[in-house]
């Protein structure tokens, strides 16, 4: 009987636990006037630059057109996140920090239209208590308070990581009270591309060769059937079969860290491989077994 692969798990999973290579952070070579194109991320670099010890992010809220299903799949013109100079991306750029990195972001809004911002905040801050009967997986509730960016302006916002976790920051573009339905983070219409991995390792840094899939889920009118309960699922931006293909040798040891920004449970398990978790998490922090 062949070998099985062993597989180690960082499973962090936000909310509830859940189970061609992609191009990240592309250089932005759009012609004036036309829509970017939303690369899907791979999440293999984290986005900005450190200096003096801070990283400093410079990010761009643009209109994007987005393939999930692959070149000639549908085209879904879709808010996302690009790091300035380089391509949107869906999920947006990562911010990847060990803890104490001080983190400086500034975000730009292009669209027409406000957007509330949240998740650029270090995750050991008082948030507000959750109102009773609240949508349990409401993101909106995990985090502090948004920030808020009118139509072409831009804001910054500075925090330090005090503890270890794997999270997300995202945009909405309306609020609760004008929306009248409740928004996660995989995002109800085409917004669910609106949001990007934040991950800070400990002392460390990130375990060598690890891989970050990010699961999130999208439903729009440009595709009337993605319009169910549970709309239609992504990793790393890309839907099967368009989804990155993992090679690896008989024996092989791997680790994978998995983000569950969808906000729609299933249990994580793999056909024919063995695999161990080794943490797990949520919008807080992450806790080794």
């Amino acid at each position: 009987m062949p070998r099985m692969m062993r597989l180690s798990f960082a499973a962090v999973c936000v909310l509830l636990l859940s189970a061609g290579p992609g191009m990240a952070q592309s250089i932005d070579t759009h012609p004036e006037g036309a829509l970017r194109v939303a690369t899907p991320n791979d999440h293999r670099r984290s986005a900005g630059r450190m200096t003096d010890g801070v990283l400093r992010l410079d990010l761009e809220i643009v209109e994007a057109v987005w393939y999930p299903r692959g070149p000639e799949g549908p085209e879904i013109v879709t808010p996302a996140f690009a790091e300035s100079g380089k391509a949107p991306s869906v999920p947006g750029p990562m911010i990847r920090v060990a803890v104490g990195t001080p983190v400086e972001v500034t975000v730009q809004n292009t669209l027409d239209r406000p957007v509330a911002v949240r998740g650029l905040s270090d995750r050991g801050t008082t948030k507000a208590e959750r109102p009773e009967g609240a949508f349990e997986q409401d993101a909106d509730f995990f985090f502090n308070d948004p920030l808020l960016i009118p139509p072409g302006e831009s804001r910054h916002t500075r925090f330090t990581p005090t503890t270890e976790v794997t999270s997300f920051y995202y945009g909405r573009i309306e609020y609760r009270e004008q929306a009248g339905d409740v928004n996660v983070p995989g995002g109800s219409g085409s917004e669910g591309a609106l949001m990007g991995a934040l991950v800070v390792d400990g002392d460390g840094g990130p375990p060598e060769h690890e891989r970050l899939f990010v699961i999130t889920r999208w439903g729009g009118r440009e595709e009337p059937s993605t319009l169910s309960v549970t709309f239609k699922m992504m990793i790393n931006g890309q839907s099967w079969p368009h989804t990155e293909r993992l090679r690896y040798a008989v024996g092989d040891t791997v680790r994978w860290r998995i983000l569950n920004a969808s906000a729609i449970a299933h249990p994580m398990h793999l056909h024919g491989f063995y695999f161990r978790v080794d943490a797990r998490g949520n919008t807080d922090s992450d806790s080794a077994y």
